[in-house]
């Protein structure tokens, strides 16, 4: 319990801190180094060093959050590698079948987000500008990897861990609890609340499976991995018929 207790909180202590103080720290070390090209004629941040910015950012705080996770988790990583390469229901058509209920449940909650808004979700909004942007393979690497990673170990392996330590949460309820915090920790930040439901029904899907296939976090990174990958497609497809009809 004590164990579980300490990498719940330094796990979310780590993510707070370098999703709020941590940025900032990043980004005034990173203007000592930004080129004046990327500045404008007052010295802000042009078009283009916005989105460098954007870009560089998002990759160093998911790396550093990443690399501490890894350490406080590497061994419940490791033993479920292994879990997972001796389990049967841990295949391509399981995949495949979770990947598509995830991509159900993200179009009811897009539907009942539509509801409130019909603007564009401002966390969407700015990976589509990071991925579209020619510093985009930042992107692509903190969104198909380092942000799986770090999301997978925070909501699924640590919060569901400690969460089943206490006996009057069953699984339903665990679900639901991990699916609300992923969702709101990807609208709080921006106050984009609005959009909560869009993010809360995914969560719901990932921490079903995690649970269902005996809490192995290979199977939602996977899960997770393919819902993102995606979505980067998508995005890279659809650009590509704005720009034809240009």
């Amino acid at each position: 319990m004590e164990k579980i207790n300490f990498k719940l909180i330094s796990a979310f202590s780590v993510y707070i801190f370098l999703s709020t103080v941590g940025i900032f720290i990043i980004v005034n070390l990173l203007n000592s180094f930004l080129p004046e090209t990327l500045l404008d004629t007052v010295g802000n941040y042009s078009e283009t060093g916005y989105l460098f910015m954007q870009n560089i950012t998002n990759l160093i705080t998911y790396f550093l959050l990443f690399i501490i996770l890894i350490i406080l988790f590497q061994s419940e990583l490791i033993t479920d590698f292994k879990k997972s390469r001796y389990d049967k229901s841990f295949n391509f058509k399981e995949i495949i079948t979770a990947f598509l209920y995830l991509l159900i449940f993200s179009f009811l909650g897009n539907i009942i987000t539509s509801f409130f808004t019909d603007t564009e979700s401002i966390n969407q909004s700015s990976i589509i500008d990071m991925i579209l942007s020619k510093y985009s393979i930042y992107s692509i690497i903190s969104t198909l990897f380092l942000v799986i990673l770090v999301e997978e170990i925070i909501y699924r392996k640590a919060l569901i861990s400690f969460l089943k330590n206490f006996n009057f949460f069953n699984n339903n309820t665990i679900i639901l609890i991990s699916g609300f915090f992923f969702g709101i920790v990807h609208v709080i930040f921006a106050g984009d609340f609005f959009h909560f439901f869009s993010y809360f029904f995914p969560g719901i899907v990932l921490a079903f499976y995690y649970i269902k296939k005996n809490q192995n976090i290979w199977f939602s990174i996977s899960l997770h991995f393919l819902n993102n990958l995606f979505s980067v497609i998508s995005i890279l497809i659809l650009s590509l018929f704005d720009y034809s009809n240009l």
